[in-house]
């Protein structure tokens, strides 16, 4: 027994038939296929290429690399972190340690701004 079923409350209506596998409202919609502009697929770990910015500003993210992490097929929006390795250093007690690691600072990009290379 999990706790879901220990603990959660009943579950009625539109939810019900909907996590017993019933149609709700028809047919089941078939999430959008999330493309680049040259048809090719973003995959979380694709490399892409920003080809495109929405503001001035950020002109210096032309031609950056990037990693995709999450992707939000339907917003048709992507997740990613640059594509830069993880660089070290070592404390006062001689350890190697984490000093910086790219994936921690992830930006919002949107589908249009970018080129998949993978």
């Amino acid at each position: 027994m999990t706790y879901a079923d220990t603990y959660a409350a009943p579950v009625t209506g539109q939810a019900a038939a909907h996590l017993a596998g019933g149609a709700t409202h028809g047919a089941p919609r078939a999430l959008p296929l999330a493309t680049d502009a040259s048809g090719k697929v973003f995959r979380q770990g694709a490399r892409c290429e920003v080809i495109a910015v929405h503001h001035p500003a950020l002109q210096a993210d032309l031609r950056k690399w990037i990693v995709v992490d999450r992707i939000h097929a339907a917003e048709r929006v992507v997740w990613a972190h640059d594509d830069k390795p993880i660089t070290y250093r070592t404390n006062r007690a001689g350890r190697r340690v984490i000093a910086t690691d790219p994936r921690s600072i992830q930006t919002l990009y949107g589908m249009d701004e970018l080129k998949v290379w993978i």
